[in-house]
């Protein structure tokens, strides 16, 4: 009995020595399997939210509107209910220059602040997100985009109290820029322009030419050859606006408007034609340095002369532009009318605008 007892405490004591095994519980079967729903993805980043898709007409237009102290860039269609508002900035409209990228993807304002310096924004148009940009060296007086989309500053540099070095040459006088010479023209102050493209985050001066400022004749930015290849930019000058067009004194036309609407030698004018995509209008304009259209328009049928009535005095100075059958007039006192010709009745009416175009280019004459 001894024995045995000593036999089973070695194996108990042999057990005791080796790990222990939790008991196997049972198992209950699986449930059924549950059918595999699609996992949600992860929410994306936030993207800026498009513009809303705007139909625009024939007679949709582009200008700056004054609110209290605020400039606001719009685009507008009178016909119906697209517009959108573009860019605003603190300022006077009359500091702001726009201008579109040839592909029409890309705005850009310069906003001209004398104190604290320009400010120049790009503006992608599907979204309406502007960015800041830096800006050239110099006083920046005009942007514009070249045909291959390149974002172009035009830089102001008048000699208005003659301390740009200069040297004579018999009795041609020039300005010296970086070692080179610049003729000096004989029509308002001297001085130069420049030109500069963006390139990255650079600018890089492609142009500087001789110029002069200060007259109504003088070209200014506008001499610079690239100022002739940009884009849609403005404001734009009247002239470049206009659709009046000089009508020839030999004209029958001429005949008609003369005799019926006799002027004298003094009043110092002429009669021209304004285009529409309907009929043809009679204004006439008063001739300086440049061709003033006055509001006084008239229409012809056969040989009766009839006045096509504005909302404004004759003596008014106007600006006359069309585009198929609207007739956009813009007057003193930041005031605009639309016409859809040969209704003299203004479909479109503005108050406390600035630079009041259409926003489709100007056909080519």
């Amino acid at each position: 009995m001894k024995h045995r007892a000593l036999v089973l405490l070695l194996v108990i004591a042999c057990k005791s020595k080796e790990p222990e095994v939790a008991p196997v519980a049972k198992v209950a079967p699986p449930p059924a399997a549950a059918e595999a729903k699609p996992v949600a993805p992860a929410p994306e980043a936030a993207k800026p939210e498009a513009a809303k898709p705007l139909n625009f007409s024939e007679a949709s237009v582009l200008f700056l509107e004054t609110r209290g102290t605020t400039c606001v860039w719009v685009e507008q269609d009178p016909l119906g209910e697209a517009r959108r508002e573009l860019f605003s900035a603190e300022a006077s409209c009359g500091s702001l220059r726009w201008a579109y990228s040839p592909d029409q993807k890309r705005a850009a304002v310069l906003v001209v602040r004398e104190e604290a310096g320009p400010e120049l924004h790009t503006i992608e148009l599907a979204t309406l997100i502007a960015q800041k940009q830096k800006v050239p060296p110099g006083k920046v007086a005009s942007i514009g985009f070249a045909p291959d989309q390149a974002l172009i500053a035009l830089i102001e540099e008048a000699d208005y109290e003659g301390k740009m070095e200069r040297v004579k040459e018999g009795g041609t006088e020039f300005l010296v820029f970086e070692g080179k010479r610049y003729e000096v023209g004989i029509e308002g102050a001297p001085g130069l322009a420049h030109a500069f493209r963006q390139e990255g985050e650079a600018w890089k001066r492609i142009e500087t030419v001789s110029t002069a400022y200060e007259t109504d004749f003088a070209a200014g930015i506008e001499a610079l050859a690239v100022a002739k290849t940009l884009g849609r930019r403005g404001p734009s000058y009247p002239y470049e606006l206009s659709a009046f067009e000089s009508l020839a004194p030999e004209r029958p036309e001429a005949k008609i408007l003369a005799a019926a609407a006799p002027r004298s030698e003094e009043d110092g004018g002429e009669w021209g034609t304004v285009q529409t995509g309907t009929i043809t209008l009679y204004a006439w304009a008063e001739t300086t340095e440049f061709v003033l259209p006055k509001a006084e328009l008239y229409r012809l049928k056969g040989d009766t002369l009839r006045p096509f009535v504005l909302p404004l005095e004759k003596s008014s100075y106007v600006e006359l532009q069309a585009r198929g059958p609207y007739l956009l007039l813009t007057g003193g006192e930041e005031q605009a009318w639309l016409f859809k010709v040969p209704n003299d009745q203004p479909i479109a009416r503005w108050k406390g605008v600035y630079g009041m175009t259409f926003r489709s280019p100007r056909p080519a004459r």
